[in-house]
């Protein structure tokens, strides 16, 4: 229970620092940086580490003992809570169930080998022979062949504990790219009179409004909103808000949503993953278009609607 309740954020200091692996992460790092720079950096990098020592255990010897037990026991799965952040023990079986119940809903393909060095070739040639100056084009080329890897957060908040997918993206061919557009589609986010910012933007904004005897105060929620954006229609959203060139950009990520589960490679056919630093802007740019082409078709309009 300590161990646990110190967080699933919580960083084990290491025996010893990880001097491979570190010098792994410089090079990947600098890989499109001027020779000159990379230089510069190596050598920085080199004067610390010959100061550097490892750092002292912030684990009791009982707790390194339950970490061990914890680590090793292969009937269960570790995962944080979907909401509040909260360490959950799960029986890896039923995980691992659930899981595989959600990738057979019809969003995802299996593949029978390793779709990376595909991508890889289809994501530098979209990126050079795109409009992005060499210094952008550079920084977003890949260098690195890591495939996502999905996994369930459980959502203990709801009756029978479903799982939220979460594909992790970091390190991906396509995590850079997708960060880059991610940064541009941001900005066209909220432009709308409808748009809300949080709790507290919508508490100030109700205040004045006054209330009728005979109204009925609604609230909408979409069920698993990132499974849900249909895919074609909110490309051609993206299409429609910003210039081709970005679009491109931004349909080349959504085109190629791939991961592995279990040892094997999955491609996801529909919607967006929840996990990439896009998946949010885009489907928040669907609902928008999406909540103004239904209360444009529909003759009895709300009285106020946030």
């Amino acid at each position: 229970m300590n161990v646990l309740d110190k967080g699933l954020g919580f960083a084990i200091a290491p025996k010893n620092l990880p001097i491979e692996k570190m010098i792994c992460s410089i090079e990947d790092g600098i890989n499109n940086l001027y020779l000159e720079d990379k230089e510069a950096l190596r050598q920085e990098f080199s004067l610390i580490m010959r100061k550097a020592k490892a750092p002292k255990s912030n684990l009791s010897k009982e707790e390194q003992r339950a970490f061990k037990t914890l680590r090793n026991n292969d009937e269960i799965v570790v995962l944080k809570a979907d909401k509040g952040g909260a360490a959950v023990i799960l029986d890896k079986e039923g995980y691992v169930c659930k899981m595989n119940e959600h990738l057979r809903c019809g969003s995802y393909k299996k593949l029978s080998n390793d779709p990376i060095p595909k991508i890889m070739k289809e994501v530098k040639k979209t990126i050079w022979e795109s409009n992005l100056n060499d210094k952008i084009k550079k920084k977003l080329i890949p260098s690195c062949e890591t495939i996502p890897r999905i996994y369930g957060l459980p959502k203990i908040h709801k009756e029978g504990v479903p799982l939220g997918p979460i594909v992790n993206t970091i390190g991906s061919p396509t995590y850079e790219l997708t960060k880059y557009v991610a940064k541009i589609l941001k900005l066209l986010v909220g432009n709308i009179d409808s748009f809300i910012k949080d709790s507290h933007d919508f508490a100030n904004l109700i205040k004045n409004e006054k209330m009728e005897s005979d109204d009925i105060l609604v609230s909408f929620d979409v069920v698993s909103l990132f499974t849900k954006i249909p895919l074609d229609e909110a490309i051609q959203v993206i299409k429609d808000v910003t210039d081709p060139g970005t679009a491109r950009l931004a349909e080349i990520f959504l085109r190629s949503t791939l991961f592995t589960f279990q040892g094997v490679y999955y491609e996801q056919t529909s919607s967006v993953a929840m996990g990439s630093p896009l998946s949010p802007i885009v489907a928040n740019l669907y609902m928008e278009y999406f909540k103004k082409k239904a209360l444009e078709s529909y003759p009895l309009k709300p009285a106020w609607w946030k």
